[in-house]
């Protein structure tokens, strides 16, 4: 067996991840962006971003943006 050679698992694992429903937007108005920082007590402090975020259970898709705004 060459040690340089990946060797590929015909049963892959099974996926544990769980299901999540996420919303974002673009908005752009007159060629500006709305872009968010996070604050520096969070993960992925001081970055910037799009309004995202997740969709609450029981919660429509436009319901979960408009929170998210």
């Amino acid at each position: 067996m060459n040690p340089f050679v990946l060797q590929v698992s015909r049963n892959p694992l099974p996926n544990f991840s769980p299901k999540v429903v996420v919303v974002g937007a673009m908005i752009c108005v007159e060629s500006e962006f709305l872009l968010l920082e996070r604050c520096a007590s969070v993960s992925q402090p001081l970055t910037w971003s799009l309004p995202a975020g997740k969709v609450e259970a029981g919660e429509s898709l436009e319901e979960g943006l408009r929170r998210e705004l």
